[in-house]
Formats: C-alpha cells, sequence, structure tokens
C-alpha cells in the first residue's frame, strides 16, 4: 500500500510525516516544494539534512517503517528536533 494511501499522517510547524507500517527494511522520502525553497541548492540541503539525521537514527526505528516527511516554509537546521518528535508521535522507534 503507498504510504500517501494510508493517511496516518503527524504535523509540525514545519515538517509533516505521512507513514504506514509495512514488512521489510524500513524506508523514507522527503518532499521539499519549491514555493518553500525557491533555489535547488537549498531544496537539495534540507533533503541532506533530513537524510543524514535519520542515517544516525535508522538503529533505533523499527522495521518495515515508511514514511513521508514534506517539508513546509520556514523549515531550518534549528527544527531538526521536530523530525524526531514526529518519528515519536508516529510510533516509529523501537
Amino acid at each position: 500500500m503507498p504510504v500517501i494511501q494510508a493517511r496516518k499522517s503527524v504535523d509540525s510547524s514545519t515538517v509533516r510525516l505521512s507513514y504506514t507500517q509495512t514488512s521489510g527494511l524500513s524506508k523514507f522520502t522527503v518532499t521539499v516544494p519549491k514555493k518553500a525553497f525557491l533555489l535547488a541548492t537549498d531544496r537539495n540541503k534540507v533533503k541532506r539534512l533530513i537524510f543524514s539525521f535519520i542515517e544516525a537514527e535508522y538503529s533505533t526505528i523499527k522495521p518495515g517503517f515508511r514514511g513521508v516527511f514534506s517539508v513546509k516554509k520556514g523549515f531550518s537546521r534549528k527544527n531538526i528536533e521536530d523530525i524526531r518528535v514526529l518519528l515519536k508521535k508516529g510510533n516509529a522507534y523501537l
């Protein structure tokens, strides 16, 4: 089942996490709209920042967790803790 159809999501002021629980490895996607960050370099920096956080936390995330992070306008390096909060709300941690 695609993650978007799962309709389970949690929000913060700068990020939304849509998720589902399946079998297999945990996988994540990050979407950064052009309206939020006009320059491609800024969008790529945000994606790399979130993926590096996920990589550091991956060993503590439940297997089979599929998630899509949708970044909103105003996200910055200071908001990286929002990712951890959303994962906790989505019950992704072991």
